[in-house]
């Protein structure tokens, strides 16, 4: 079924989620260069592994052909955060995967679980960053745009605000691999079931 303009109505579904997406990463970017508070949304129970499916989903124009995605999603205790939060790191650390990946690249996305925190890590096959330009990544006084850098800003702060880390390991001619650490409430935990997903082109 068609919407506007011969789009077809998932597909601007899914163009309007983007658009809710960059704008929120921008607010936030704007709110930490203002150093304005942020209103924090409730709280909840959350898979991870639904967010990211959810997430590759809203990517998949981005993927259909290009690059080959393999994901390694293991069974997870929900964590607790805002929906839109973790929407909004998930989102950034995909993206800045996706956009780093060159035509007939790999993106592996793992999850896993530690002693005190859920990991996630997403590694592309892209150029890699060097040593000295890691730090840029995260920082919002960089135009990351002017300089052809993944932008990880929004992602950080969220996650260093949660009690979590961030941390990128990087090497040109090797690809990037991001992994996010974030901190489970162990007295509301609710265990999800396993979920691993052999690699496969994306479709969409």
């Amino acid at each position: 079924e068609l919407g506007v303009q011969g789009v077809g109505r998932e597909e601007l579904r899914g163009r309007m989620v983007l658009i809710r997406h960059s704008l929120n990463q921008a607010r936030t970017v704007l709110h930490d260069l203002l150093d304005i508070p942020v209103k924090h949304e409730e709280r909840s129970q959350l898979d991870v592994n639904s967010v990211i499916e959810d997430n590759l989903r809203l990517l998949g124009h981005h993927l259909i052909g290009r690059i080959k995605v393999r994901r390694e999603l293991e069974q997870l205790p929900s964590i607790t955060a805002g929906r839109s939060v973790i929407d909004q790191v998930v989102f950034n650390l995909l993206r800045n995967g996706v956009t780093s990946t060159p035509n007939g690249g790999r993106l592996l996305i793992k999850t896993y679980a530690g002693t005190e925190c859920i990991l996630i890590e997403v590694a592309d096959s892209g150029e890699g960053i060097a040593e000295s330009l890691v730090a840029e990544t995260i920082s919002p006084a960089v135009d990351h745009t002017g300089e052809g850098l993944p932008n990880y800003t929004v992602a950080h702060r969220l996650v260093n605000e949660n009690g979590g880390s961030l941390s990128i390991d990087s090497k040109l001619g090797y690809g990037t691999l991001v992994r996010v650490r974030w901190p489970l409430d162990r007295s509301s935990e609710v265990q999800h079931p396993l979920l691993v997903l052999d690699e496969q082109e994306t479709e969409g």
